[in-house]
């Protein structure tokens, strides 16, 4: 340049540098008797062949399981070896957590709902690179363990991969689909049925998803259920279009409610409802745009233990009949001894209107019975 203004390029240097340098510049004049200033204003460093960070989760371990409503504790190591760690985000499945940009890397998931999920670290080195860890499976229950009411589906076209553990709704409308469970919609909605196949779905459950406003579809969802309280979990999303407003409610309680992105095209909710009718309805929003479900997560939500009652006795011709009073979604166990010692288990089942009967068809021939109720 003669001027400092316009530039020529007179050539270019490939140099190998470490993965930290100093950058300066050297500057000289015809005039050896004056000083001679010069400012570096711009450097642009372009990696031909940046590899991406390392990161691995260490926090908690794959298996783990914690009682809800659980506070879990995410760590994370990474390395980047071009460059350093910007940060590193936690996902629960395809929904960001949060992230550090401080090594250690930590998050707390507070509040954690019921349900078994995938976690995982994604890590951003300085050049814009991303590792990701290997999943780390963790469940979250209640006190009762696995004890406990719960139905999965995943809404699908008939010929999708069905997801492990899960109930296919193909957009029937409602009726006894003869796998023990009766769910289905208002309308026949087969026709509005999805399946994207892309590669960026998280799995089977975020590629498929059955809409709710489309003309002459189904609006109303709806599965029976013992009555009772319950965690609902809701995931709506669209590989490939994020031209929505979610909002999707379960018993009138909102449970999705927001607008997904290129970026994030899913989204979820978690919510406490309760059923009074033996059906959960699912419901949509008033301001929402091109609705859409992906899957629904249904368990009963217990805190405490609750307390095992054996209520109102009775003897009719020889038989006597009572009530063991407990949670409609769980399995009790009434147990008979004659001597409060041995116990053998007559009945194994789940109450119904909060209520399990037993008879005993022949009490007249044990001068003395006993009976008592206990979880599994």
């Amino acid at each position: 340049s003669s001027n400092g203004i316009s530039w020529t390029q007179i050539g270019v240097a490939t140099i190998s540098m470490a993965s930290q340098v100093n950058v300066g510049i050297v500057v000289t004049a015809h005039n050896n008797t004056l000083i001679n200033t010069a400012v570096v204003d711009n450097v642009t460093v372009i990696v031909s062949n940046n590899i991406a960070p390392v990161v691995a989760l260490t926090a908690p371990a794959s298996g783990a399981t914690f009682v809800y409503p659980a506070n879990v504790q995410l760590s994370a190591n990474a390395t980047a070896a071009n460059g350093g760690i910007t940060n590193v985000s936690f996902f629960r499945e395809a929904a960001k957590l949060g992230e550090d940009v401080i090594a250690p890397y930590n998050l707390t998931w507070n509040n954690a709902g019921l349900g078994t999920f995938a976690l995982r670290a994604v890590a951003v080195d300085s050049f814009g690179a991303t590792g990701t860890s290997a999943p780390v499976n963790v469940t979250i229950q209640t006190v009762l363990g696995t004890n406990v009411y719960s139905v999965k589906v995943n809404f699908q076209t008939n010929a999708a991969t069905l997801f492990p553990g899960y109930l296919p709704d193909s957009g029937l409308t409602f009726a006894n689909r003869g796998n023990g469970y009766s769910y289905g919609w208002d309308l026949d909605n087969t026709a509005n049925a999805r399946a994207r196949n892309s590669a960026s779905s998280f799995d089977v459950r975020y590629d498929t998803f059955n809409h709710l406003q489309k003309p002459g579809g189904g609006t109303v969802w709806e599965i029976a259920i013992p009555s009772g309280t319950y965690q609902v979990r809701i995931v709506s999303g669209d590989a490939i279009n994020s031209d929505s407003n979610f909002q999707l409610a379960a018993e009138g309680v909102s449970i999705v409610n927001s607008i997904p992105t290129d970026a994030a095209p899913w989204v979820e909710g978690f919510g406490l409802v309760t059923v009074n009718d033996g059906r959960l309805t699912v419901t949509t929003g008033a301001g929402a745009i091109n609705n859409k479900i992906a899957f629904i997560e249904i368990a009963t939500a217990v805190t405490v233990v609750p307390p095992i009652n054996l209520v109102s006795a009775a003897q009719t011709n020889g038989a006597f009949q009572f009530f063991l009073q407990g949670l409609n979604g769980v399995n009790y166990v009434i147990e008979a001894s004659t001597n409060l010692t041995s116990w053998t288990p007559v009945l194994t089942n789940t109450p119904v209107n909060n209520l399990l009967p037993y008879t005993e068809p022949a009490a007249s021939t044990f001068p003395l019975r006993f009976y008592r109720g206990r979880l599994p």
